[in-house]
């Protein structure tokens, strides 16, 4: 049995993948019949589709030369780190290039982990950021602009009381981005977005977007991800006729969109995590209190 959680908080991580959950009621579902799939073509898993993000066309002056991997500051603890963003905040807006370009000197402290070092080693990590949002809140996929991050190994699935379900083994290809997801301290990150959405509202216009908000594209991305029902246990899949090829066994499931269907494939408890710690971004950023 399902239980599904609609979500009125809507967060997602700024400098994260998505990637990229609210405080919501519970309510009782029976599960669907197992039908056939609209579009028999989908797959749980076809990383190969994407084209590389370094390949998308960008309008000019967007385009960032590559910059080699730096050697990131041991994260400070939390009030130094504070104070760093605190004074940051006096100093005057940064353009998108000038952003990207001191990226690995203003985010440096919020982790150390080698995720987070790639990450910030990215050529245009700023503009991939703000492409990932777009996606997620046109319920697409954000594979492109997060390729650095695809998991090696491919879906799988594994039979568990009688139904095809994801394994153990494919869930944990994201744990090193969840690990680093949660490990973020949600007000440094509130911090950091605040001190950079000038730069990420020039990349929000880079992607066409004239009269839109980054903010509210960022809203927009979270509601996709925390309007996702919350699973007890990992959902029944039915095989696809190929190898490799699996659908959700809910009708529901199987009904939601592409940037949803990748969350649940985080896992019931890596999505649990992941959502808990948007919520706490989502209440840093006061997402939901603006008019």
């Amino acid at each position: 049995m399902l239980k599904f959680k609609k979500a009125i908080l809507v967060a997602l991580p700024p400098l994260l993948t998505l990637l990229g959950l609210g405080y919501a009621f519970f309510k009782q579902r029976q599960p669907a019949k197992p039908v056939p799939p609209s579009n028999p073509t989908e797959q749980l898993e076809y990383w190969q589709e994407e084209e590389p993000f370094d390949d998308l066309k960008l309008p000019s002056g967007t385009e960032q030369a590559a910059r080699p991997s730096q050697e990131l500051a041991e994260a400070a603890p939390e009030s130094e780190t504070t104070a760093e963003f605190d004074a940051a905040e006096q100093h005057e807006s940064l353009s998108l290039a000038q952003a990207e370009a001191r990226l690995p000197e203003l985010a440096a402290a919020l982790s150390d982990l080698p995720l987070w070092q790639k990450w910030l080693a990215q050529t245009r990590p700023l503009q991939r950021l703000v492409a990932a949002m777009d996606a997620v809140a046109l319920g697409e996929r954000p594979l492109p602009a997060l390729d650095f991050m695809l998991p090696q190994k491919p879906f799988a699935a594994e039979k568990l009381g009688g139904h095809w379900r994801q394994s153990q083994l494919s869930r944990q290809r994201f744990a090193a981005a969840v690990q680093l997801f949660c490990a973020l301290h949600p007000g440094s990150c509130a911090k950091l977005y605040l001190r950079l959405e000038p730069a990420l509202q020039e990349a929000c216009r880079a992607l066409g977007y004239q009269d839109k908000k980054v903010r509210e594209m960022l809203t927009e991305a979270c509601s996709t991800i925390l309007s996702t029902p919350i699973l007890d246990e990992e959902a029944a899949l039915l095989e696809g006729g190929q190898k490799g090829l699996y659908y959700w066994q809910n009708e529901e499931l199987e009904a939601l969109n592409a940037a949803q269907k990748l969350f649940l494939r985080l896992g019931h408890e890596n999505a649990a995590k992941v959502r808990a710690q948007v919520e706490a971004v989502a209440r840093e950023l006061e997402l939901y209190q603006q008019d």
